[in-house]
C-alpha cells in the first residue's frame, strides 16, 4: 500500500459532487404522493433524518400524520425514517417502531386499495413498505418473511411503476430490492439463492440496472432522493467504483453536517487508494463524530481499526516500522476476536477478509525490512 501525501484531485470528481449537493425545487406535492401544501415539509423531515437529525426529521412527520391520520403516506415516511435511524446506529430497541409504523401504512395502503384497485399512489406506499419491512427481516436473517415481502414489493412496484413512471420512488424502491436481491443471491447460492432468483431477479445479475433505476430516482428529484444519493454511494463503494464513490460522499458530506457514513466512505477511497493521510484524516473525523454525538464507542471499534491502518500505511511509508507494526497488530488483534463491522456492515464479510489479508500482507513487510537491516531496530 503507497501512500500519496498530496492526491491530485480529479477535476470530475469535485464538479459533480457540487452538481449533486445542490438542493433540488421541491414540486406541488409530487404526483399526488403527498397531501395538497405538504411536500416542503416532507423534504425537509426527510433532509433532516438524512442528516441523523433523526428525532427532528420524525417530529416533522409526525406533524403529517396529525394532519392526514389515515394517509398511509406518513406512516410509511416515519417508518423509513426509523429504518434509516436504525441502519446508521445498529439499535435494535427502534424494531418495535419501525414495524408499528410500516404495519399502520400496509394497512392504510390496503383500505385504499379495496376502494379503488387503480390508485397507483396507494400501491407504491404499499410495496415500498414492503420492501423496507423486507429489508430489516433479511438484517434479522428472517429470510423466509424477507422472500415473501421482497416478492410483494417487486410485484407492486412493477405495476406502479407501470401505471406511472413518472413516481419515482418506485424506481428507487425497485432499483434497491434488485440490486441487494441480486449480491444475496451470488454471497448466499444455495436454496436461499435460488429462491431470490426464482422468484426475484429472474437469474439474472441485476446490479447494473438497479444502480440505474437508483440513479433515475435521484436525478428525477424524487421523494426519497437524500436516501438515493446514500444508496448510490454505498453501490459505488462496494463494487470498487471508487472515483464515483469519492464524488458522492464529497457531495453528502458538503450537504450534510452530521453524516458519518460518507467521511467514512471517503476515509475508505482513500486507503484504498493509498492516501494514507488523508484516510487518516477522514476517519479522524468519524471519531471526533462519534464522541461528539454521544455514540457508544463501543458499537465503533470498526472506526478505531480503520485509522490504525491508515496509521499503519502512513508509519510505513515514513519508514517508521516499529509504529506501523504497533498500529497493525491492533489490527489483527482485533480481526482475531469476533470483530464487527458497524458503518459499513452491508458488506461485513467482504471488509473483514480484505482487512485479514491486508493486515498480513503488511505484517510479511514489516518483517522482511526488518531483516534486511535496512532499519535501524526499533526505529
Amino acid at each position: 500500500m503507497k501512500c500519496s501525501r498530496y492526491p491530485a484531485r480529479l477535476a470530475f470528481a469535485v464538479a459533480l459532487a457540487l452538481l449533486l449537493a445542490w438542493p433540488a425545487p421541491a414540486r406541488a406535492d409530487y404526483h399526488g404522493m403527498l397531501a395538497a401544501g405538504w411536500e416542503p415539509l416532507m423534504r425537509e423531515a426527510i433532509f433532516r433524518v438524512a442528516d441523523s437529525r433523526f428525532e427532528e426529521g420524525l417530529a416533522l412527520i409526525q406533524r403529517y400524520i396529525d394532519a392526514h391520520p389515515d394517509d398511509p403516506a406518513g406512516y410509511f415516511f416515519y417508518a423509513a425514517g426509523v429504518q434509516e435511524k436504525f441502519q446508521k446506529r445498529r439499535d435494535e430497541s427502534e424494531l418495535p417502531r419501525f414495524f408499528r409504523y410500516a404495519e399502520k401504512c400496509q394497512s392504510l395502503a390496503e383500505a385504499r386499495l379495496r376502494r379503488d384497485p387503480d390508485d397507483t399512489v396507494a400501491r407504491v406506499y404499499l410495496g415500498a413498505a414492503d420492501g423496507y419491512t423486507g429489508l430489516v427481516h433479511a438484517r434479522q436473517r428472517n429470510l423466509l418473511r424477507a422472500f415473501k415481502n421482497g416478492v410483494e414489493a417487486k410485484t407492486r412496484l412493477e405495476q406502479a411503476r407501470l401505471e406511472k413512471p413518472e413516481i419515482m420512488d418506485s424506481w428507487f424502491g425497485l432499483g434497491m430490492l434488485y440490486y441487494y436481491a441480486s449480491r444475496k443471491r451470488e454471497e448466499e447460492g444455495g436454496l436461499t439463492g435460488w429462491i431470490i432468483e426464482k422468484f426475484i431477479t429472474g437469474g439474472n445479475d441485476m446490479r447494473l440496472e438497479a444502480a440505474a433505476m437508483i440513479r433515475r430516482a435521484y436525478e428525477g428529484e424524487a421523494l426519497s432522493s437524500d436516501y438515493a444519493r446514500a444508496a448510490l454511494m454505498w453501490i459505488a463503494l462496494f463494487e470498487g467504483r471508487y472515483a464515483e464513490a469519492e464524488a458522492l460522499a464529497l457531495a453528502t458530506s458538503a450537504r450534510f453536517t452530521n453524516d458519518l457514513l460518507s467521511r467514512w466512505t471517503l476515509g475508505r477511497v482513500a486507503l484504498a487508494q493509498g492516501r494514507c493521510v488523508e484516510a487518516e484524516e477522514w476517519f479522524g473525523k468519524v471519531d471526533a463524530m462519534i464522541t461528539r454525538q454521544a455514540l457508544p464507542r463501543g458499537e465503533y471499534r470498526d472506526v478505531e481499526m480503520a485509522l490504525n491502518l491508515a496509521r499503519a500505511c502512513h508509519s510505513l511509508a515514513m519508514d517508521r516500522l516499529a509504529d506501523a507494526r504497533r498500529s497493525n497488530d491492533e489490527v489483527r488483534k482485533w480481526l482475531a476476536g469476533h470483530p464487527k463491522i458497524t458503518l459499513e456492515y452491508q458488506d461485513e464479510k467482504r471488509l473483514l477478509a480484505a482487512w485479514r489479508k491486508e493486515t498480513g500482507e503488511m505484517e510479511r513487510r514489516i518483517t522482511a525490512l526488518f531483516k534486511s537491516g535496512e532499519f535501524a531496530a526499533g526505529r
